[in-house]
């Protein structure tokens, strides 16, 4: 994989190098999971797993208890819209604390323990990612974020594994926040990452309590009308369909379990006939 500085915008497809002769799996972790010593240490194990047949593994994490708690701590109330968290200037001092220095550095120490050379960084970081604050609603977060992978390919070419964290830089040279659901589905569509997992407690996209097999855009729409989308899980499905859209391969929805079981719920791209999953 050469080193040269790529750029790619989230949904469009980006070509392949023809030097590069191991495509990147994407691994999003987030949630209140992260909160938890047990999950932690399946997911390094995990990770490690994935490394040892995939090679090349890039994590991008979320952090939103973390996030939670500082704001509570300083007297700041979260507010979240359609599962993106609404960020005003106090509220991203917050986010950067929580997000680029403790979650980020517990993930990597966690990774460290299990043997994983891993390095934290966060989206400022190489100017990895960038993006328009394009909705007023949100405050000072970026919602179509702009990948430039050329130190996630310094890193990847050392062998380690880069874990980023989605504090990113905005049009205006300053910090924002990028949900990392979002951020996670931009690093794989510029990385022609072959695999995008999204890992949690949630065993997958669920529908009466199940766990939905396959989904793509038009179930997604049909789960939507029926309200059965819940909030943290639209900017995934969002990632999902732009990282389809742009070259990604497969999308995972899941927890350790579930993909580990190959039992997730898998995204892919619509097929004729009726909308994948839902009957």
């Amino acid at each position: 994989m050469k080193t040269t500085e790529k750029t790619t915008l989230m949904a469009q497809p980006r070509k392949r190098s023809s030097s590069s002769s191991v495509r990147p799996l994407v691994v999003k972790v987030g949630g209140s999971a992260l909160t938890d010593d047990s999950f932690l240490k399946g997911m390094a194990d995990y990770v490690c797993e994935l490394k040892s047949r995939t090679r090349h593994v890039v994590l991008v994490h979320g952090g939103g208890p973390h996030i939670a708690s500082l704001q509570e701590r300083l007297g700041l109330e979260p507010r979240m819209v359609d599962g993106i968290r609404v960020t005003d200037e106090a509220d991203l001092e917050a986010v950067t604390m929580a997000l680029a220095g403790k979650t980020n550095k517990e993930i990597v120490v966690r990774l460290r323990e299990a043997g994983i050379p891993a390095v934290g960084i966060s989206g400022i970081d190489g100017g990895v990612l960038t993006s328009a604050l394009d909705d007023a609603r949100f405050g000072r977060v970026g919602s179509r974020p702009v990948v430039n992978t050329k130190l996630l390919d310094i890193i990847l070419e050392n062998e380690m594994i880069p874990v980023v964290a989605p504090v990113s830089l905005g049009d205006d040279g300053a910090p924002i926040n990028v949900n990392a659901d979002l951020a996670a589905a931009a690093v794989a569509s510029g990385l022609d990452a072959e695999t995008l997992e999204y890992v949690g407690r949630v065993a997958g996209v669920l529908m009466n309590g199940n766990v939905l097999d396959t989904l793509d855009e038009s179930g997604i729409a049909s789960l939507s009308a029926r309200g059965q989308i819940t909030e943290g899980m639209i900017p995934k499905l969002q990632g999902a369909l732009s990282a389809l859209a742009s070259g990604v391969d497969r999308v995972r929805i899941g927890s350790l379990r579930t993909l580990k079981d190959g039992v997730a719920t898998v995204v892919r791209e619509p097929r004729f006939g009726a909308p994948a999953g839902i009957s």
